[in-house]
């Protein structure tokens, strides 16, 4: 454990995890008569992968469709990102039943809520001709 801990990056931390986790597997898939190759075949692709597990639950445009605005399921080892939501449980089908609805109102605004419209978060942004940057603010609001 102190050799995962000290390791530099976030990087070599899920290398050494994948390789210390990819020896017992491969042991048990013998001992069960299972086929390695696919073990070996996941190995390989979460490399190929760059060990992000990243995938897009929902997309969609905005009415004038100039935007679009994604729903982006990612775990990692460490957070180091702003989010307007994160999740702890990695379980996907218990994280698949608290999504709701994506959907735009406006030109500028998208709103997101769970399944029993309990909790939802409105993101509002503006758009400057001149830079092109986007300026948003995100509210949440929550029924009871």
């Amino acid at each position: 454990m102190k050799e995962f801990f000290s390791l530099p990056t976030d990087r070599r931390k899920k290398e050494y995890t994948l390789e210390v986790m990819q020896k017992p597997l491969e042991q048990v898939a013998k001992e069960l008569n299972c086929d390695i190759g696919l073990f070996k075949d996941i190995h390989q692709k979460i490399i190929n992968l760059d060990f992000e597990n990243k995938w897009i639950y929902a997309k969609k445009s905005s009415p004038n469709r100039k935007y679009s605005c994604s729903i982006v399921c990612e775990q990692e080892v460490l957070y180091r990102r702003e989010r307007i939501m994160r999740e702890i449980d990695t379980d996907e089908q218990r994280i698949f039943r608290k999504l709701g609805k994506i959907g735009w109102t406006h030109n500028h605004k998208v709103s997101f809520s769970d399944p029993d419209y309990k909790t939802k978060f409105i993101v509002t942004f503006l758009e400057r001709n001149s830079s092109g940057s986007l300026y948003w603010k995100c509210e949440q609001q929550i029924f009871q």
